[in-house]
């Protein structure tokens, strides 16, 4: 089963927070649309997407594994452990978040900000020999691969096995197909979070009020599934 993240933000003016965008229920949709027209689209919902590296820098959630308890990499180094809501969360954001959810917690913008993105992660995964072979000739990760796969005729391999029977220093079944599991080149965070860096932290860093600072936004968050 996936996970999913609901995620709102929260500015700071006069030494009070307030909820950022204004939501009401639509009936002819199963979920909330923004009514306001400040800083649209990343008003209510800074962040929806399903981005299993990003939750786990943001809590340490589905860190280095996916769908039923694949491994993907080798782990992220979070900014933190979930710290739980803050005490002077709004209302209205309390009321928002996922009842059942889990790994509450929350950030400003400067602690997002000033997180090393530029770290690195080595993620892994399973690939066809059709594309191990490419990724051996390019040096670069393929564009998409799986957590595991099965099947009668399939087989999944390490890599140093499948460099034995492509060099022919162990034979082929012909009968099966294979797939190989993989170490793929390391990447940086900011690679692994492309669209959060560049589509929700400038959203973000707009909220900021006249006079205030990059302390006074912060996204709240949990997790459900």
């Amino acid at each position: 089963m996936g996970t999913d993240i609901s995620m709102f933000a929260e500015v700071r003016k006069n030494k009070k927070w307030t909820k950022v965008g204004s939501v009401f229920k639509n009936p002819w949709y199963h979920e909330d649309r923004i009514i306001d027209k400040w800083n649209q689209p990343y008003t209510d919902r800074p962040y929806d997407g399903r981005n299993y590296d990003l939750f786990a820098i943001l809590a340490d959630v589905r860190n280095g594994t996916g769908f039923a308890g694949c491994r993907t990499s080798y782990g992220f180094n979070p900014i933190s452990k979930p710290k739980g809501l803050p005490e002077d969360v709004t209302d209205e954001v309390r009321e928002l978040l996922w009842n059942d959810g889990y790994a509450n917690s929350y950030y400003t913008l400067k602690e997002l900000k000033d997180y090393d993105w530029n770290q690195n992660v080595t993620h892994v995964g399973v690939i066809s020999e059709t594309q191990y072979v490419e990724m051996k000739r390019t040096g670069e990760n393929p564009n998409s691969w799986a957590g595991d796969v099965s099947g009668w005729d399939i087989v999944v391999v390490s890599a140093d096995t499948m460099g034995k029977i492509l060099n022919k220093t162990i034979s082929r079944n012909d009968r099966i197909k294979y797939y190989v599991q993989v170490d793929f080149k390391p990447i940086t965070y900011r690679d692994c979070c492309y669209n959060f860096l560049e589509d929700t932290i400038p959203a973000l860093e707009e909220l900021v009020p006249v006079d205030g600072t990059e302390e006074d936004v912060r996204i709240i968050f949990n997790f459900d599934c």
